[in-house]
């Protein structure tokens, strides 16, 4: 095949700035066999390689006007890594950490409880470790939601709904026996979100996976110890060990998740110079 020394410099200047992109490779291959053909065709008609070259990519457009175009969502958004979204991804550390302490601090505050037969010091220690554990990680999970909002350039009426019905459920978290209140908020929203992401196809699938189903494994787990009766009956009638397990299966698919999606969006670098007159992006 004829060597083609601006367009690789083109396409090389094009790698540079769509390195956040999964498929680059692909990509390039794709557009050098474009941009190649286009400039032979360019060569048949009488042109020289140089000025075939130059008109192909004139035609074509800068690097910075292509990269924006690939990096723009369905909702017009700018699908790029940021500043923001790589912070989100710090953030999203601590919240999976948050998640981990709230199972240890119910599941110790009802352990105790029932070892003491009362309400006293430690059982509320462990109790308020849990719910302050709780309120922090159902807060920094959804500013990481955010995150991800913005990392895909919008998410839609679904992301949209998704964030609002977590923020309700992080709002909920307030009052930390209301398992099935924040609990299912908290579920449904990630869910929603999750199923937005996965349409894009640009977070870790896995991760999104688990935490899009975080809450319905922690129902079914839930559901099946509740048929069975698992565990003792407290005097409200509940079954405390049914809940406690269902939250914390919800809560470490949570976690893992989240540690999934951090490393992905704080290992990304910010995207330079892809909108005329911004330095970074976020």
């Amino acid at each position: 095949m004829a060597s083609y020394d601006l367009i690789d410099k083109y396409l090389a200047t094009l790698r540079a700035q769509l390195r956040w992109r999964g498929e680059t490779e692909d990509l390039d291959s794709e557009l050098r066999d474009h941009l190649y053909t286009a400039a032979e065709e360019q060569e048949a008609n009488g042109l020289g390689r140089h000025d075939a070259q130059r008109a192909v990519l004139d035609r074509f457009g800068e690097p910075m006007t292509v990269s924006s175009a690939f990096a723009s969502s369905g909702t017009k958004g700018l699908a790029v890594p940021t500043r923001s979204t790589k912070s989100s991804g710090q953030l999203a550390f601590i919240a999976a950490l948050a998640w981990i302490m709230v199972p240890f601090g119910f599941a110790g505050s009802y352990a105790v409880e029932r070892s003491v037969g009362e309400w006293d010091g430690p059982v509320i220690g462990l109790f308020l470790l849990g719910q302050m554990s709780l309120m922090a990680a159902a807060s920094l999970t959804v500013v990481t939601f955010i995150g991800l909002f913005q990392r895909h350039g919008g998410l839609g009426p679904v992301g949209r709904t998704g964030i609002g019905i977590a923020a309700l459920g992080a709002a909920a978290g307030l009052i930390g026996w209301f398992i099935y209140g924040w609990g299912t908020l908290i579920g449904v929203g990630a869910l929603l979100i999750a199923g937005a992401m996965l349409r894009r196809g640009l977070a870790p699938r896995v991760a999104t996976v688990m935490i899009g189903t975080a809450g319905l494994w922690a129902a079914a787990v839930g559901g099946t110890l509740w048929l069975f009766e698992a565990g003792p009956r407290d005097q409200y009638g509940d079954y405390p060990l049914v809940g406690l397990t269902s939250v914390g299966v919800g809560c470490t698919l949570l976690a893992v998740g989240l540690v999934g999606i951090g490393r992905w969006l704080w290992n990304e670098e910010p995207v330079e110079n892809l909108i005329p007159g911004s330095a970074t992006v976020g």
